[in-house]
This record gives C-alpha cells, sequence and structure tokens, in this order.
C-alpha cells in the first residue's frame, strides 16, 4: 500500500516523489510513456491495415514518428525544462510540456516546408503547388495536435509513475505495446507489393 504523503495524485499540487527524482531520470521516464501513447496511434493504423487487406509502406513506418521522434523530444524538453516547471501543479506542467511539443512540431513543420519549397524549386504553369500555409496546417493536423496530446497524457502518466510498483507497470505495458506494435508492423510491412 502506498503512502499517501509521499505520493499526491490529482491534486494539482506538486509531486515530491517526482520533483526528487534526477532531471535525466525525469525526462527518461517522460520519453518512456509517451513512447507508450505514441506507440499505440501506430498500432491502431497498423492493425487497421491488416483487417482492410490494404498493407502500405506509409501505414507502416510514418506514423512511427510518434514512438520514436516524439518521445526524443519530450526527453530533451524535459530534461532543459522540468527544473524550471516542477514546482507547479502536475496539470500544469503536462500543460507547459504539450505547448513546448506543439511549438517546436509547428516550427518543424515549417522548416520543412521551406526545405520542400527549395528542393522542389518554383512552380510550373498550370500545376498545383502547396503553400506554405497548408504544409503547416497539415502538419498541425496530423502531427503537432496528436503529438501535443500524446506529451498532455504521457507527461502526466510519467509523474504518476513513481512508485516502484507503478515503474514495473509502465515498463510492462510499454514492452507489452511495443511487442504487439512491431509484430503487427512486420505483418503490414511483409505485404507490401513493392512492384
Amino acid at each position: 500500500m502506498e503512502n499517501p504523503q509521499t505520493h499526491q495524485q490529482s491534486t494539482g499540487v506538486p509531486d515530491e516523489a517526482w520533483a526528487k527524482l534526477s532531471r535525466g531520470y525525469q525526462a527518461l521516464r517522460a520519453a518512456l510513456c509517451v513512447s507508450v501513447l505514441g506507440t499505440v496511434g501506430p498500432l491502431v493504423f497498423d492493425l487497421m491495415n491488416v483487417a482492410n487487406g490494404t498493407p502500405s509502406l506509409f501505414r507502416g513506418v510514418i506514423p512511427y514518428v510518434f514512438s520514436v521522434l516524439l518521445p526524443l523530444v519530450v526527453g530533451l524538453l524535459s530534461l532543459f525544462f522540468s527544473v524550471r516547471i516542477t514546482r507547479w501543479g502536475i496539470a500544469a506542467q503536462s500543460l507547459v510540456m504539450a505547448g513546448l511539443v506543439l511549438v517546436v512540431v509547428a516550427i518543424m513543420c515549417v522548416l520543412l516546408g521551406v526545405v520542400d519549397g527549395v528542393i522542389s524549386g518554383p512552380c510550373e504553369v498550370g500545376v498545383y503547388c502547396s503553400s506554405m500555409i497548408e504544409s503547416l496546417a497539415i502538419g498541425t493536423v496530423f502531427f503537432a495536435v496528436p503529438s501535443a496530446t500524446a506529451t498532455l497524457v504521457g507527461y502526466s502518466y510519467a509523474q504518476w509513475c513513481v512508485t516502484p510498483r507503478r515503474v514495473r507497470l509502465m515498463f510492462g505495458i510499454w514492452v507489452t505495446v511495443l511487442s504487439v506494435s512491431i509484430t503487427a508492423s512486420a505483418v503490414v510491412l511483409a505485404g507490401v507489393d513493392y512492384r
């Protein structure tokens, strides 16, 4: 049984056990918890592909941005900003972290749009070219909003996982989701027609 004085949940007050962790350990936990949520999305995509009988390389590989790149971004942001926001409530910390991720992903979408514009060159007459605003809107809808949502829930989940029992539960869930996701991706990628 857990001691309620060492772990407060849902009160909105800063968690003493979370605050006592080192910055590196906070970043690692935040990255792993966001990775669990980021892996569930690709798993759903992969299972839908298997169920529809239409495996696609795009659906099998691209969504892993959420399970690999997003946890790295959250881990780095947590490493640098967790000290500054630890004195706030759990919900406020999670919202700040989600806002930071939203800004980082939006900046990445703008940079990718600029690079794409430079590489593809000017538009030919009669050919439709997307604008920077369209690239930013698409990136925001498909990457920034899901990334911020996964960060909001994952960062709260990381703060909840401070006792040894909850850490074991977190790793068990992470390993299970990752195993099922890798298996589903293998099935999807095995069905891709490379002709």
